[in-house]
């Protein structure tokens, strides 16, 4: 009995420090006009403004800024999921919103009812990413399209770091001590991120799910200094190499 009630406490402390963290990195608020969006928002904004979709699914939509921002852009309909009831509330003053556990739920959707899906930096925090990407081919329509990004393990200063023994950045062994870093410098001491992955890998398991890749887009990181922010620009030219990763992919016929 003693056993059942130390675990439980343990769950349920477990379970206050995801809300709390789900809430200080997601319910916060950004600008809503293209200006003062970063460069791989302001690359997701013209992907979907050029295909003009109407109904958009949003995973992952924080606060609920920048779905309405798409949807402002597009003049297409965006709902909106989210792990983090705080996250919701908030986007559920601007755009239809439901709380959803978007790496066990099923989503609350009929098949193929999007035509076109938006998940931003939400695939590197799931235990199952496969559940999500199942998701995403069952609600979305046969001739849509999903636009997916994620920090890349690959970049180029991730293999500097690693080759002198350094853990790549973005990543972590802990959620209270920033370790093993080559530079601590504006670095979060828990980003939350429990998979890694390089283009290579995140092709290869969206072939997995029946996908194909229609663009790549690798992007650089507009905090990093001059001169250096100099090589992330170069480097990003390719989706293997920059900070983070794009693509927009359908499904396979």
């Amino acid at each position: 009995m003693r056993k059942n009630k130390i675990m439980s406490q343990k769950c349920n402390s477990e379970s206050a420090t995801i809300n709390e963290y789900y809430v200080d990195h997601y319910a916060k608020y950004l600008e809503d006009t293209k200006e003062f969006l970063d460069p791989r928002l302001k690359l997701v904004l013209d992907l979907f403004q050029n295909q003009k979709p109407t109904r958009i699914l949003d995973i992952g939509c924080g606060n609920g800024k920048f779905a309405s921002l798409l949807g402002k852009t597009t003049n297409a309909r965006v709902t909106g999921i989210d792990v983090s009831e705080a996250a919701v509330a908030l986007a559920g003053k601007r755009i239809e919103a439901y709380r959803v556990d978007v790496g066990g739920d099923v989503y609350p959707f009929d098949d193929g009812y999007f035509d076109s899906v938006f998940c931003g930096e939400v695939i590197e925090h799931l235990f199952d990413t496969d559940h999500l990407l199942d998701e995403i081919n069952r609600v979305m329509a046969d001739d849509g399209f999903c636009v997916l990004t994620t920090p890349n393990l690959a970049a180029w200063y991730n293999r500097i770091s690693l080759a002198l023994g350094y853990q790549p950045f973005y990543t972590e062994v802990s959620i209270h001590h920033n370790v093993g870093k080559l530079t601590k410098k504006g670095g979060l001491t828990s980003t939350g991120h429990i998979r890694g992955f390089t283009y290579r890998s995140l092709r290869e398991l969206l072939k997995e799910h029946n996908f194909i890749i229609i663009k790549a887009f690798g992007i650089h990181d507009p905090h990093i200094p001059s001169p250096l922010s100099l090589i992330d620009r170069i480097a990003s030219l390719h989706p293997s190499m920059g900070s983070d990763i794009v693509v927009k992919f359908k499904k396979a016929k």
